[in-house]
């Protein structure tokens, strides 16, 4: 099965009109916080017309290299233990013992550039590279809630790309939050807001792209058929 999340059935459940909502998981918790855009941002969804199936996907890969960074980065500060299928979200306030500032995050970690395998390689040496052995190691951290194996230990990783995606995806989205309440006070203008969004979208897609590897041809094509078209920033 596909270990997936739960951020489209969130905001299907939270969606209000006129309103974008900023969706928060915690330890069994959901959560969201309306966030008011821009009065002159126009938002345009298109679909590429490319299809995919979670289930045939590179998605539990992911899972995975995000478990192999968590470890890395809970054994590069201090040693601490980690739990069963640990998260990188999961992992950040057991390291900082308070709710990580995410943007100072990957600077703060100590070792972690050293300490995460950057990649690509060999799913059975990035387990290797942390000291956690082979076989039932690499059965813990790659095992879905099924108890079976997610990914081929001989599957190509990269959790250190992986990492700084998820990092600084989640600094975008602080960042995109501030910059809405602060046109929302008046401290920014409509313009200078929407400039400094598409600029986080921008990024965004780059990141998505290139360190997660979640983007394909067609919707790169089509946010730069957005972008050559006068679009302040577009991204999947």
């Amino acid at each position: 099965g596909t270990e997936g999340g739960g951020m489209d059935q969130a905001i299907s459940f939270y969606g209000a009109q006129d309103t974008a909502q900023r969706i928060s998981f915690g330890a069994g918790t959901v959560s969201a916080t309306p966030v008011s855009l821009p009065r002159s941002a126009s938002i345009v969804v298109a679909h590429s017309l490319d299809t995919h199936s979670l289930a045939h996907s590179a998605y539990n890969t992911r899972v995975c290299e995000c478990r192999i960074a968590a470890a890395a980065l809970l054994q590069a500060n201090a040693g601490i233990e980690r739990q069963e299928n640990e998260t990188l979200e999961q992992s950040l306030p057991r390291v900082y013992g308070r709710p990580p500032v995410l943007r100072d995050a990957l600077s703060q970690a100590k070792g972690l550039d050293d300490a995460v395998p950057a990649g690509p390689i060999p799913l059975r040496d990035a387990i290797a590279l942390l000291g956690l052995g082979d076989g039932g190691a690499t059965s813990a951290l790659c095992a879905g809630s099924d108890g079976t194996q997610l990914v081929e230990a001989s599957t190509e990783v990269r959790p250190g790309d992986r990492a700084s995606h998820v990092f600084a995806e989640a600094q975008r989205v602080s960042l995109f939050h501030e910059i809405c309440e602060k046109a929302a006070r008046g401290e920014m203008t409509g313009e200078e807001a929407c400039r400094a969004l598409g600029k986080l979208m921008d990024e965004s897609h780059t990141s998505c792209a290139k360190l997660f590897s979640c983007s394909c041809d067609s919707l790169d094509e089509l946010v730069d058929t957005f972008r050559r078209n006068g679009a302040l920033g577009a991204r999947l």
